[in-house]
């Protein structure tokens, strides 16, 4: 062999015919070698053999969990006001948390039995559920729970669309908590959900700030411009721009999940219903989109362009479009249930109430309409025939609250269509009025957004910026959209 030639250095087999005494010493040390990489690949085999498989540090290995358990504080909060929540549920469990459930003290804390990386969770009726995972060295979990008739959604606040927040009791005086320089025009307010705010700007900015702080946690650059209100659900954050594309971004970082493109412009603020998304287009149809994927279930053909927000009242979907006909549609199916023809054009969102739907026209009418059949109830006509009524009226406290381009802002009995009071605006009043508690708030194109008593039109605050649709609330906190800028303001609060 050359190890051996390489020794000698002469006749490879030698002068006997076989290796000479160095070869012989030499071979076995080579020999020892070869065992003992032998015998260290058996244990090393042996070794491996006995390791799970798909260890602990392969990428996507599940977290591992400790039989062992120790006692954990859990403690449940309010996301919204850092309160102690009490009467929560915690579940516990090692895989998911599931089992007998325990009910937090009047100090929103309980005790537990988990192990390391066991998953506990709290639910309470009418909030947000929230969980986390036992970390090795922990003896506390803390929850944030949020209550859901506190949150600001989506335009309009509910299906209904109906702009009434009534959980939101905050009055006069107010103090800023902060401000967001969005830079260019804010033509919509935030949508608020569990800590966070979303909102858009007109020049293809989505972004999302804390509701605490106002400090940004993510934003997107898009080349849409936007001019509708982000709709908020699960983890989920949706945009329609006028570039014709819905969008639906992760909630938790901003990234892109889906596009949608309908291949008309969108001014229509979507609105999510379950696992459903639906929105109006400039090429005259109403989209139904499954909300996780994006996939179309449906499109309605109607007669103009549909720029105002669907509202929706149990199986029925609302919308008005500029060939002057309010359309009542079948959410499920998109079959066509009634047809209303109104005259002028119609930029409104409706609302919809007790069995009736509100809707205004460029014509310069408010109209209220039968949910079940469409007929005309009454009509009530402003003092602008030009522009009209683009405003979208709320609907609260047995009044309908809308602006006119006569610059005067209107509260109309909801069952007569009676002038209740009016408000002179000092400037035409394009976007949409909010009812949050017991005071509407609404803008004008003079520039200033106003605080009324809801009831009697009394003027209680007036901020000296907004243009469009103002306002939304959430926790202790009243968004105002001024021109291009945010503010968060916390007043005094009523209990009821």
């Amino acid at each position: 062999m050359a190890v051996g030639a390489g020794a000698t250095g002469g006749d490879p087999q030698g002068s006997g015919g076989g290796p000479g005494q160095a070869s012989l010493g030499r071979i076995a040390v080579v020999g020892l070698v070869v065992l003992a990489i032998a015998v260290a690949l058996i244990v090393y085999a042996a070794a491996r053999a006995q390791e799970p498989s798909g260890g602990a540090e392969e990428a996507g290995a599940p977290e591992t969990t400790d039989s062992a358990t120790r006692t954990v504080r859990v403690l449940t909060v309010d996301g919204d006001t850092d309160k102690p929540l009490p009467s929560a549920t915690v579940w516990v469990g090692t895989d998911g948390a599931a089992g007998h459930g325990v009910r937090t003290d009047s100090s929103g804390q309980t005790t537990v039995s988990a192990g390391q990386g066991w998953l506990v969770r709290a639910t309470k009726s009418g909030w947000t559920d929230d969980e986390a995972r036992v970390a090795t060295v922990a003896v506390t979990v803390r929850l944030l729970l949020y209550e859901e008739k506190r949150q600001w959604t989506k335009f309009g606040y509910d299906l209904a669309r109906t702009n009434h927040n009534p959980s939101f009791t905050d009055r006069p005086p107010y103090e800023l908590a902060w401000r967001y320089e969005a830079v260019t025009l804010l033509e919509f307010p935030v949508s608020a959900y569990k800590g966070v705010v979303v909102g858009t700007t007109g020049r293809g900015r989505v972004f999302c700030l804390d509701a605490k702080t106002g400090e940004e946690r993510w934003r997107v650059q898009t080349r849409s411009v936007f001019a509708a209100q982000p709709a908020l659900s699960g983890d989920k954050a949706y945009v329609t721009g006028m570039d014709g594309r819905v969008y639906c971004f992760r909630l938790s970082d901003g990234k892109t999940l889906w596009r949608f493109n309908t291949g008309g412009p969108i001014e229509s603020s979507p609105v999510v219903d379950g696992d459903r998304l639906y929105t109006g287009t400039w090429n005259n149809a109403v989209y139904c989109l499954h909300a996780r994927t994006g996939r179309p279930l449906w499109r309605f053909e109607t007669g103009g362009d549909v720029k105002g927000t669907p509202a929706i009242s149990g199986n029925r979907l609302y919308v008005g479009a500029y060939d002057g006909s309010l359309y009542c549609i079948d959410k499920r199916s998109g079959r066509s249930i009634w047809r209303e023809h109104l005259g002028g054009t119609i930029y409104s969102a409706p609302a919809v109430s007790d069995g009736r739907v509100y809707v205004g026209t460029t014509a310069g009418t408010v109209d209220c309409l039968s949910a079940a059949g469409g007929g005309r109830v009454w009509r009530y006509v402003t003092g602008d025939s030009h522009f009209g009524v683009y405003s979208s009226p709320a609907v609260a406290h047995g009044l309908v609250y809308v602006g006119s381009f006569d610059g005067r802002f209107y509260a109309l009995n909801a069952r007569t269509g009676s002038l209740r009071w009016s408000f002179y605006a000092e400037g035409d009043v394009s976007g949409s009025p909010a009812v949050i508690g017991d005071i509407v708030y609404m803008a004008s194109l003079a520039g200033h957004t106003w605080a009324l008593e809801a009831r009697t039109g009394e003027v209680l605050h007036r901020f000296p910026d907004g243009r469009y649709t103002p306002a939304s609330a959430n926790g202790d906190l009243l968004f105002i959209a001024g021109r291009k800028v945010l503010y968060a303001y916390r007043g005094s609060r009523v209990e009821k």
